[in-house]
């Protein structure tokens, strides 16, 4: 695995520059993970206006479908990452929540919007369970806890 060749001696002080480089660029999923989930009640008060639809059951819908994404989404990443490997699932990851993102910002609707929280779901999915286990493989273990840790502090602190 070339993960763990950068890890060689964390004297070197660029060694330890790339460790808290690797650590902040991974966890930068976590931290995404937390912001949206907290995001959506501030915005939940605004966007019925803009996009119609003011029912509590259409509300709820929109909050609730980017956990049931999230639910798909770590229920197919451990099968996607074994097959293509942990850095280019956690692209993937990037990528849906890119796409969810996109689609949520130009949402004329709130259907466009509930498509773009499932796909941001997905994304959600698949960094929660990726995103650690990739520290975790590919952190050296006099490391391994902190860096670990420090995903969930990205969690909690989004």
């Amino acid at each position: 695995d070339d993960s763990h060749s950068n890890f060689q001696n964390f004297s070197d002080s660029s060694n330890t520059a790339y460790l808290i480089k690797f650590t902040a660029t991974a966890a930068i999923g976590g931290f995404l993970f937390g912001y949206d989930t907290g995001v959506i009640g501030g915005a939940n008060l605004y966007i019925y206006n803009d996009l119609g639809h003011n029912t509590s059951t259409m509300k709820e819908i929109v909050v609730s479908i980017a956990i049931a994404g999230a639910i798909i989404g770590s229920l197919l990443a451990g099968k996607y990452s074994d097959s293509i490997g942990r850095k280019r699932s956690i692209i993937v990851s990037d990528v849906l929540l890119l796409i969810g993102s996109v689609l949520m910002s130009v949402s004329s609707d709130v259907f466009m919007l509930i498509t773009g929280r499932l796909v941001v779901g997905i994304g959600i999915g698949f960094a929660a369970m990726i995103v650690p286990v990739y520290l975790a493989e590919a952190s050296p273990s006099e490391h391994r806890g902190v860096i670990v840790s420090t995903n969930i502090l990205f969690c909690t602190s989004g």
